[in-house]
């Protein structure tokens, strides 16, 4: 009887939570065939391309050396879907079809959604006019929000128009302080934006494919639109300071802590360098920092993000974990024409994935990356 009670317990979860039946890339060779059951999306399409492999290499120590830490072409086809079909619906971050189906960037291989499992059909609230997609598999976080999903606004403005959109869904995260302010320095009100499951009368989404791996991190269109519009984020007081030579916490996080930052600080400090953290900044002000600095050192983190306002030319040392090939930052650096340098840290014993990998910098390598950085 119990097994019974359990199997029963569990067909009726599974028939009120469903989980995605699959993974659907959209690209602009596919869109046509993916969309032909459904009479009522319209697919748009975009493309930008920049060439800048003219552009000069990062600056590293043989040893440290990572493959795909080389200038790039900067590649971006983009599928632009009107889907005016109640049957679909935004949840788990993501665009879910009539069939269960996760719609999404192509050439991906999985998301965490497809463990998960998809609301019944009474929790999904129902929105009365357009909703814009603005989410991503992690959208709390500063450096996704700031390349992948801030960005759209562009494309969302250009095909659309912004006033015709009356709500952006954001995932299924409560809008952190610095999603609030980025958005409403467009006018987008907090009351507009949207965290729950819900269907609307209209749907409107921008689904990237990236050419090159590193434009994967980011494409260069993107960049330029958050660098032109960073005037609109800041919102300075008179008097702030400005700081010449910066080290960039890694703050109060998990992981990737950087186990002998007392001894990096020891060394920076009579070079002239400030130690600060961007926990809890306000958008406008971190803008502020990174554009006045001119010499930056840092571990690998979404502070990093930041490096996209920095002015061409400034100076920038990232330290990585050993073993954690993660180009985003060398992305910002690259486009923005920085004079941009990296050390791997030490290796060390760890059982974790190699993008929590904690940090232990070699004093000796951090010195000699420097003074590589001077001479170049």
């Amino acid at each position: 009887m119990k097994r019974i009670v359990q199997w029963l317990k569990s067909w009726v979860y599974c028939f009120f939570y469903p989980k995605p039946t699959k993974l659907i890339g959209i690209s602009q060779e596919n869109c046509s065939q993916i969309t032909a059951p459904y009479p009522k999306i319209k697919a748009v399409f975009e493309q930008e391309t920049y060439d800048l492999r003219h552009l000069p290499a990062p600056i590293c120590l043989p040893q440290d050396a990572f493959s795909l830490f080389q200038p790039f072409q900067s590649e971006v086809k983009w599928v632009g879907l009107e889907i005016i079909d109640q049957r679909f619906f935004l949840a788990n971050n993501h665009l879910i079809s009539p069939k269960k189906e996760i719609w999404y960037e192509p050439d991906l291989p999985s998301v965490p959604a497809l463990n998960g499992y998809l609301p019944p059909w009474f929790k999904i609230r129902k929105l009365h006019g357009t909703v814009a997609y603005l989410a991503n598999t992690v959208s709390n976080h500063y450096g996704h929000f700031t390349r992948y999903m801030y960005p759209l606004l562009e494309w969302y403005e250009k095909t659309w128009g912004l006033q015709q959109i009356n709500y952006f869904y954001i995932g299924e995260y409560p809008p952190t302080n610095f999603i609030v302010e980025m958005l409403q320095a467009w006018n987008i009100q907090p009351q507009q934006l949207v965290y729950q499951p819900i269907r609307a009368d209209r749907i409107v989404v921008f689904i990237p494919q990236r050419g090159t791996p590193q434009a994967k991190y980011w494409d260069y269109g993107g960049f330029q639109f958050v660098r032109k519009h960073s005037e609109k984020i800041k919102k300075l007081s008179p008097g702030m300071p400005i700081f010449d030579k910066i080290y960039v916490e890694r703050g109060n996080v998990q992981w990737r802590k950087v186990l002998n930052e007392n001894e990096v600080k020891a060394f920076l400090a009579p070079l002239g360098f400030t130690f600060l953290s961007m926990d809890n900044l306000p958008v406008s002000q971190q803008i502020h920092i990174f554009e006045n600095a001119r010499y930056i050192i840092a571990p690998h983190g979404s502070a990093l993000t930041n490096l996209i306002y920095c002015q061409p030319n400034t100076q920038v040392i990232e330290i990585l974990p050993y073993n954690y090939e993660d180009m985003s930052s060398f992305t910002y650096a690259f486009y923005g024409k920085l004079r941009y340098a990296y050390l791997r840290g030490n290796p060390i014993p760890t059982q974790v994935a190699p993008c929590y990998e904690d940090i232990w910098v070699d004093m000796n390598k951090l010195q000699q990356v420097m003074e590589l950085l001077e001479k170049t």
